[in-house]
């Protein structure tokens, strides 16, 4: 599948990936400045595109919230448990890199938003785990809102695309962004990674170490 990214968000992204905190890693989304005052002086402040506040049920039906990954790094991308696409294969193998090198972590989080909520309950999803052998407490596959607003939130939050396409049997009724985005402890996205290339996973791994060396 080739990658899914709507023009403007590209654009926006190339345009606002240029904000810097501690470390070397972009800061992308929108920005605005404002004047703040501080003991009686004005000084220019930055506020970047952050993910928000939201709410979803896990694999084991607990609530997970921004107030879960406060303070935690964490990775995001899409999936759905009834088909497998080549995308979904080349993404569940470099979730499965990234879990095997940072799965031990306690401040590192992997966040897998199911496509199709209403038939990925909790119940399904255990089960998915199951089946694909995964274990650990910081992977979190969430569903638990309706269809339309769930695409909405990737979409505006993370800039992800999810979509139906009933029209093609071959992706299972359903499309998605094949990549990864790697999001720090104050909830800014940092870095997109494409997962057709393994490289991009490397670096993933090695930028995520960078964000966790940082202080919450």
């Amino acid at each position: 599948m080739q990658q899914l990214i709507p023009v403007f968000f590209l654009v926006l992204l190339i345009s606002c990936a240029n904000g810097q905190s501690n470390s070397s890693l972009p800061i992308f989304g929108e920005k605005k400045v404002h004047k703040v005052s501080r003991n009686g002086k004005t000084s220019m402040d930055t506020i970047y595109h952050t993910i928000g506040p939201f709410s979803f049920v896990n694999q084991l039906n607990d609530t997970v919230d921004n107030n879960t990954l406060k303070h935690k790094v964490f990775i995001t991308s899409c999936f759905h448990s009834t088909f497998q696409t080549k995308t979904d294969t080349l993404l569940e193998v470099a979730l499965d890199s990234v879990h095997r090198m940072l799965g031990q972590v306690p401040d590192f989080y992997i966040i897998s938003y199911t496509i199709d909520p209403a038939f990925d309950t909790p119940e399904v999803l255990q089960k998915y785990c199951q089946n694909k052998h995964i274990v650990g407490k910081n992977w979190h596959f969430l569903t638990g809102q309706s269809t339309d607003s769930l695409y909405r939130f990737l979409r505006y939050k993370y800039f992800l695309v999810a979509d139906r396409d009933t029209a093609s049997v071959a992706t299972g009724g359903f499309i998605h962004s094949n990549q990864i985005v790697l999001v720090d402890r104050r909830q800014r996205i940092r870095g997109f990674y494409d997962v057709a290339k393994k490289a991009n996973i490397n670096q993933l791994i090695n930028d995520a170490k960078i964000l966790l060396e940082e202080e919450p």
